[in-house]
């Protein structure tokens, strides 16, 4: 409960603002959830009712009444005023350092919603306000959705007033926390003026910088009766079209051009929709009543996130293997990608108070959903989920007793079993080559660093557990990578901590679908974009890792393990990407030549590579010029160098088997015995 009370003489921290007219059904809501903010800081709840006519005053009223222990300042009425006076005398009542608003028809969705804005303004004093993330929810249509979807790759984003003009990206007062001194800053012009919660927000970030926090905290209620949501969007578009130049009047050269920028969308917007045949309506969907995600005031000790995308037929079973872990002490976060099927349904069908699900208006990426299931984690731990996988039933509990002998670690993996559409066991024969990849030895951090350059990828996703605070101090996905962001993140993983593998405990059941069902299917596609986004991996593999690591990682294939200067250190990462030999050593040498052609630029790295290895200009020219090692197709072998990034594909194209066979004999010729499958060499010697 808040710490708030009644006559309470100092001046407040936070100023809550509530601000109604005609919100019976649903202001007793919103106070109830201002009422639940958990927070030690001092706080009031100024109420500006605009005289309402529908009960609303009474409910407040009676509310006010039975909570004596809050501090509650009611202004009194003084005729309807409309929106923006309203909002103006509420602004001028609160005496707290920052203020909170809520509108009446609105709620709070998460406990922590203040003090996680407040903590942000404390620790920015260059931010002159703070939002977070909403679920816009329909009242009407009984469902919802999570905007904006901006943030999804960082935990604290920053907003300029021109970004703010170009675009409101904050969707609702009730999202936001003001710094009060901004506020009080403001022209009294805005107030003068029809001003929503867009112009508040280019007139208070004259002052600073809008910081968005993107957990969603806030329930943003749309219908009917609404007085912005209530308008069809042509209305809304031309109520933007009229207030947007007196926008440009009141801010003038600051934000003359994101504003005149954003009133040309304005048009085109307005010409499209009065251009369009009038769509046909559609049937009403049943509802899906769509469930407000509430958060206790305890956070638990894992936090489970599923990332679901159209996997209608598995995502309930998925979910039920997290809520039936022998370990209890868990919330599970879902987060529905905008799936086209009945995934989102089938997710509504499981109910347990640990289970919160949030849905995306619009596809964004398995990396980004997964991120911001991330964002919403309040726990010590972390553990992913796909919805289409499932976990043994004492899956946490034995990885948590690891972690709990271990405290250095920062992770435990475990192996998996593969299973078939229908959940059935997979012969390995029907998962080769790397039926097996899961079941790897454990290693210390700089091993694992060596595993990844040699063979890339050997860690089970869907069964990390891992702390928090790396993600939090380390980041998040990277969406923009789509095959490759589990090992991109692995990588940061091992410079920072050790880990350890459960390699003989098959805790997770790893589904394999058909070909284009999930991205561990191996198509054509599939293969060319890792091999792309490997490439974009090593651009930043070695960043972060010490020298000591480099050293007993590589030491037995590096030219010298002596490392005094940074020109030392940049030599002896190109000489690795080239020389290194691994499975990977054709993509690495890709990325080895791009950057021997950075060090030959480079007057101190030229010389030392010209002094101490012998590599010139001229040696260049030579690895550039040479084909062996690109496997190309085509007419012509020298169009995999026509492209910034030599598109050498990792499929094999259909040949005749006797042209396969001296393509197989003669890279097992190049190729030392050692460096052959063990299971080969065995065969080998026994036909001897």
């Amino acid at each position: 409960m808040t710490t708030a009370v009644r006559h309470q003489e100092s001046p407040p921290a936070i100023s809550v603002l509530l601000v109604t007219y005609n919100h019976a059904a649903y202001v007793e809501s919103a106070l109830d959830s201002i009422a639940a903010q958990v927070t030690g800081r001092p706080i009031e709840i100024v109420v500006a009712d605009d005289s309402s006519t529908d009960g609303t005053t009474e409910i407040i009223e009676r509310w006010v009444a039975d909570r004596p222990e809050l501090r509650v300042v009611v202004l009194p009425p003084v005729g309807n005023l409309g929106i923006t006076k309203n909002y103006w005398r509420g602004l001028a009542a609160c005496r707290g350092t920052y203020v909170a608003v809520l509108e009446g028809d609105d709620q709070w969705i998460a406990a922590d919603k203040l003090e996680r804005q407040a903590d942000v303004l404390d620790q920015h004093a260059d931010l002159a306000m703070v939002a977070c993330r909403v679920v816009l929810y329909d009242s009407d249509a009984e469902d919802g959705h999570v905007v904006p979807l901006m943030g999804s790759d960082r935990h604290l984003s920053r907003v300029t007033s021109a970004e703010l003009a170009t675009m409101n990206w904050f969707a609702t007062f009730s999202a936001c926390m003001y710094r009060t001194a901004c506020l009080q800053r403001i022209s009294p012009e805005v107030f003068e003026r029809v001003s929503f919660d867009w112009a508040i927000g280019m007139a208070v970030t004259e002052f600073g910088d809008a910081g968005f926090l993107p957990q969603a905290m806030t329930m943003y209620r749309t219908h009917s009766r609404g007085h912005w949501s209530g308008k069809s969007e042509l209305d809304r578009l031309d109520q933007l079209h009229g207030l947007i130049p007196q926008y440009m009047e009141i801010f003038g050269e600051r934000l003359a051009l994101p504003l005149q920028q954003n009133l040309r969308l304005v048009e085109r917007q307005i010409l499209h929709l009065q251009h369009q045949d009038p769509a046909p309506r559609p049937e009403p969907a049943a509802p899906l009543g769509y469930p407000v995600p509430r958060v206790t005031a305890r956070p638990p000790r894992v936090s489970v996130v599923v990332a679901a995308y159209n996997h209608e037929r598995f995502v309930v079973d998925a979910l039920n293997s997290v809520l039936d872990q022998t370990f209890g002490d868990l919330e599970l976060i879902v987060v529905d990608d905008g799936s086209k099927d009945g995934t989102w349904a089938a997710i509504q069908t499981v109910s347990d108070p640990r289970m919160r699900s949030y849905r995306l208006g619009e596809n964004q990426g398995g990396a980004a959903a997964l991120n911001i299931g991330i964002q919403e984690a309040r726990g010590e731990f972390v553990a992913v989920l796909n919805s289409d996988d499932m976990w043994a039933p004492d899956k946490l509990r034995r990885q948590l007793a690891v972690m709990d002998e271990r405290p250095e670690l920062g992770a435990v993996f475990t192996s998996a079993r593969f299973v078939d559409e229908q959940g059935r066991p997979m012969p390995a024969g029907s998962v080769l080559p790397w039926h097996d990849v899961f079941r790897s030895h454990n290693r210390s951090q700089a091993q694992w660093l060596r595993y990844f350059f040699d063979k890339g990828n050997a860690l089970c996703h869907p069964s990390i557990l891992v702390r928090r605070r790396f993600y939090l101090e380390h980041g998040l996905y990277d969406n923009r990578l789509r095959q490759l962001p589990d090992l991109a993140m692995w990588v940061e993983l091992v410079k920072a901590y050790p880990i350890h593998v459960m390699n003989t405990e098959d805790l997770v059941l790893f589904r394999m679908l058909t070909e284009s069902a999930n991205t561990s299917a191996v198509t054509e596609v599939s293969v060319a974009r890792t091999f792309r986004e490997h490439l974009i991996v090593m651009e930043r593999f070695f960043e972060g890792c010490s020298d000591e690591m480099l050293v007993e990682g590589f030491a037995d294939v590096m030219a010298s393990d002596v490392i005094n200067t940074a020109e030392d250190r940049r030599v002896a990462e190109m000489l690795l990407w080239l020389n290194a030999p691994c499975p990977m050593h054709q993509i690495n040498k890709v990325h080895g030549l791009r950057m021997f052609y950075e060090l030959l630029g480079d007057e101190r790295c030229a010389r030392l590579l010209r002094v101490r290895e012998g590599i010139r200009d001229l040696t260049f020219h030579e690895q550039t010029g040479a084909l062996r090692g690109f496997e190309v197709s085509g007419e012509a072998p020298w169009t995999a160098l026509t492209s910034p990034v030599p598109a050498a594909p990792l499929v094999a194209e259909k040949v005749p088997t006797r042209a396969l066979l001296l393509i197989v004999l003669d890279r097992m010729r190049r190729t030392p015995f050692r460096s052959w499958p063990v299971r080969v060499r065995h065969h080998l010697a026994r036909s001897r």
